[in-house]
């Protein structure tokens, strides 16, 4: 028997159908490495309510995934299945769903389509995020005269120059320790450099690897669960259309297509929880970045006035006005770091994006065969 005819045999069988026992023993190995939520200081005090809908979120999904391999197996039990495991459909269209699972390519999480899958109905190409320009303009509404309208243009041109294709790491625990350094030597100077520095204190970060851990896990998922149930590129759903568009022949077929469907939308959940929490990543990345431009800036001039205090008496009111305008800057962006976690992360990672996914299509839950 040749290598040619036991590789078109082979594809033959995988065309057959879906391996209901394959399927349970990916979901009970993806459900058995569970992966612990956000740490507390993960995204500071300010972060807490973001962090708590996370990991509440995150608890849901892999309840889901235990949902579903035990679907599968009630599915391989009580429906009859071929000498190797595949079940099949009666009806055309949601057989060819079947067959698609298990043999899709991998899903591209943080493509620049699927950015345009979750959100529809903004940020178009060319264009910086939506999270960008509330950034710029809640910097601004703060009334920086200290040149942050330049760090501000800066901080646009970074934004459209970001490209979706890669992921990008966490560096809030550095940017906001080294923050909160520098406005702890402003405060020696001025008391409203104090305050500002009390109020940083409330957005200082303590667990980038957390982050990014998490990042990373939720990537995997979703590449995961795109291959086991086909959900391949998200952008591509006829098959999953077709096997919808009219009534299933018959309960076993329904079963089955309710069950490959549940699969897709728990890949799409995954997708949006990787997708949102990278975004939020990009977002408070760039806020503490900006911070620490800012606090350079004003530090350095807060010092200089105050060793001319000696000399020239204007100089100690300079450094209050100075530090006045600091404890601005600082609240601004504490206010901005604050809004965007709650939309990008109490919102977008708590949020089903099932129906944005799946026009037309319900959300369904892993059906159960009674056996």
């Amino acid at each position: 028997m040749t290598d040619a005819f036991l590789s078109v045999s082979q594809d033959a069988i995988r065309r057959a159908g879906l391996n209901a026992k394959e399927v349970q023993s990916d979901l009970s190995s993806l459900g058995g490495t569970d992966f612990a939520g956000l740490s507390a200081g993960a995204l500071g005090i300010i972060g807490l309510p973001a962090v708590l809908r996370h990991n509440l979120s995150q608890g849901d999904f892999h309840r889901r995934v235990g949902a579903g391999a035990e679907s599968a197996r009630s599915i391989s039990s009580g429906m009859r299945a071929t000498a190797e495991g595949y079940v099949t459909a009666e009806d055309a269209a949601i057989q060819a769903l079947l067959e698609r699972a298990g043999r899709t390519s991998r899903l591209d999480v943080y493509s620049d389509e699927m950015r345009r899958r979750l959100h529809p109905d903004h940020r178009p190409e060319g264009q910086s995020w939506k999270g960008g320009a509330l950034v710029v303009g809640g910097v601004a509404s703060a009334g920086l005269a200290v040149g942050a309208s330049g760090l501000s243009r800066a901080f646009k041109e970074d934004m459209k120059r970001w490209s979706p294709g890669s992921a990008e790491l966490a560096r809030l625990q550095k940017m906001s320790g080294r923050t909160h350094a520098l406005l702890r030597v402003a405060s020696t100077t001025s008391w409203n450099a104090g305050i500002a520095c009390v109020v940083w204190m409330t957005a200082m970060t303590f667990d980038d690897d957390g982050v990014n851990r998490v990042m990373s896990a939720w990537q995997d998922r979703a590449e995961r669960l795109g291959v086991i149930f086909g959900a391949g590129d998200p952008t591509d759903r006829e098959a999953l259309a077709r096997a919808w568009e009219g009534d299933a022949k018959n309960a076993a077929d329904r079963k089955l297509r309710d069950f490959v469907t549940a699969g897709i939308q728990l890949a799409d959940r995954a997708v949006a929880k990787a997708h949102g929490l990278q975004e939020a990543v990009r977002h408070l990345n760039r806020a503490h970045d900006l911070a620490f431009a800012i606090v350079v800036k004003e530090v350095c001039l807060m010092l200089a006035l105050s060793l001319l205090k000696a000399f020239h008496p204007g100089a100690r009111i300079g450094a209050e006005i100075t530090g006045r305008r600091l404890a601005m800057a600082i609240a601004s962006v504490h206010g901005v770091i604050a809004g965007a976690m709650a939309w990008k992360i109490f919102t977008d990672v708590g949020e089903d994006f099932t129906e944005k996914q799946l026009p037309g299509i319900a959300p369904q839950d892993f059906p159960v065969i009674a056996m």
